[in-house]
């Protein structure tokens, strides 16, 4: 890598559900004013099927329940909180002016359900303006961090699933996993706590180059 590396030189691919905000935990406050359940009847992820293994539902009754989330309570957007340090991270990035370029797999090409919609209104609501990233709305993460790696950008991206941290490790991303219990099954030393501990490390990535 050649000494004069620049953070303008350096990407951040970031996912979105389960990296900047507790998907399963948004999902779950739909579920029980839906269904009219107690909200202990859907409790934290211990494993990426959660909906089947903790909270009994099929996958179609999942989907369905996700496009009802999206359409009548605002999931994907609305008022959900940030994780803790998350909007943090993400000025950091900007501070070190390293460009950012969300990749989510959220609501379908149509967007018949308002997904999509809904996640370009809660990024502004959590105080990142538009013209401040990039979003390209896929489940192959990837095909997002591999275009910059051709152009010989170094990509940092975080994500919370094993499959996509993997395969942006494996297509050259400096992948990073976002810890959760969901994905503690899964050994690996890239972890990461949070957001802002993901901006560290790019961080230290450009002082080892100045």
């Amino acid at each position: 890598m050649p000494k004069n590396r620049s953070a303008s030189r350096i990407v951040a691919v970031i996912d979105i559900d389960g990296v900047m905000y507790d998907f399963v935990g948004a999902m779950a406050e739909v579920a029980s004013q839906h269904l009219k359940r107690p909200l202990s009847e859907f409790p934290g992820a211990l494993t990426y099927n959660f909906y089947k293994d903790q909270w009994n539902m099929t996958t179609p009754e999942f989907l369905d329940l996700m496009a009802v989330g999206a359409r009548e309570y605002g999931l994907f957007g609305g008022n959900t909180p940030p994780y803790p340090m998350a909007v943090e991270g993400v000025r950091r990035l900007h501070a070190l002016g390293v460009p950012i370029h969300f990749a989510t797999d959220c609501g379908d090409d149509e967007d018949s359900t308002g997904a999509r919609a809904n996640r370009l209104t809660w990024l502004p609501f959590i105080g990142l303006d538009h013209g401040a990233f990039d979003i390209t709305f896929t489940a192959d993460k990837p095909s997002v961090a591999l275009p910059y790696i051709e152009q010989g950008y170094e990509v940092f991206a975080i994500d919370d699933k094993v499959e996509n941290f993997q395969a942006l490790l494996d297509c050259g991303a400096n992948a990073y996993l976002q810890d959760l219990r969901m994905n503690e099954h899964f050994e690996t030393d890239r972890r990461v706590s949070n957001l802002l501990v993901f901006a560290d490390k790019v961080a230290e990535s450009i002082s080892a180059y100045i």
